[in-house]
């Protein structure tokens, strides 16, 4: 919708890869469409998270990640400030911006191996698995939100950034085996998916058995479906087989 009328798109990701680490990031955020600069959220959140996860140790507990995404909220809220607004409560800002979040950390990324992959996130945003090691019809499997899965629905009164400073965040882990593939996905792509086996799930399944170009995925992620008029973002994660 954003693309036919000209407006900002909201939606924003961020990657990084350190290889003094071998920790790779990914940040997929939406920003919520009531809030006019919304997209200005999505992309200070999206920076902010993965730039955090290239520094030092990352906890397994709540505590790291409730920080990190307090700070991300920070980086909302000093957007906020830049673009005039004199109030920096959570509130005040959600109404000028806010934006949904996921972050995703893999460590020994180039390992040709199974990868621990550790996540967390707020709002409708969702991590979608599957196995495309095999010519199936096995379902996506929804990890994280989706609004299939959760009724916790990002407005710009709850599930987005900026947080109010007693928001716990409490992360999850899996280990991501080899042929196995994870997507990272704003509401316009997760949306689509239901449960996981309908149409256009099973449609991007098979057009990612192994990982397409850019320009595939980008033409892949446009697909048409009535009254699915979000911006669209994905981020795909292909686990080595060996």
């Amino acid at each position: 919708m954003h693309r036919s009328d000209g407006s900002p798109r909201q939606d924003a990701y961020a990657v990084r890869y350190s290889p003094d680490t071998d920790r790779f990031a990914v940040a997929v955020c939406d920003g919520v469409g009531s809030a006019p600069q919304s997209h200005v959220a999505a992309d200070a959140a999206a920076n902010c998270l993965v730039d955090r996860a290239m520094d030092g140790a990352i906890a397994s507990d709540d505590e790291w990640w409730t920080e990190t995404f307090q700070v991300a909220s920070e980086a909302v809220t000093v957007a906020a400030e830049k673009l005039g607004v004199s109030d920096a409560s959570a509130p005040r800002v959600r109404g000028v911006m806010a934006t949904t979040a996921i972050l995703i950390v893999v460590d020994e990324v180039s390992v040709s191996r199974s990868w621990t992959v550790r996540y967390a996130g707020i709002g409708d945003s969702s991590l979608w698995l599957t196995d495309v090691s095999t010519d199936d019809e096995t379902a996506w499997i929804p990890v994280l939100g989706g609004k299939a899965a959760a009724e916790d629905v990002a407005t710009n009164r709850t599930s987005a950034l900026p947080l109010r400073d007693s928001t716990p965040v409490r992360p999850g882990q899996f280990t991501l085996l080899g042929g196995q593939l994870l997507l990272a996905c704003t509401d316009g792509v997760g949306d689509a998916f239901g449960a996981g086996d309908g149409e256009v799930a099973r449609a991007l399944k098979q057009s990612w058995m192994k990982p397409p170009t850019a320009l595939n995925f980008a033409a892949q992620v446009s697909f048409g479906r009535r009254r699915l008029l979000d911006d669209r973002t994905g981020v795909a994660l292909w686990a080595p087989t060996g």
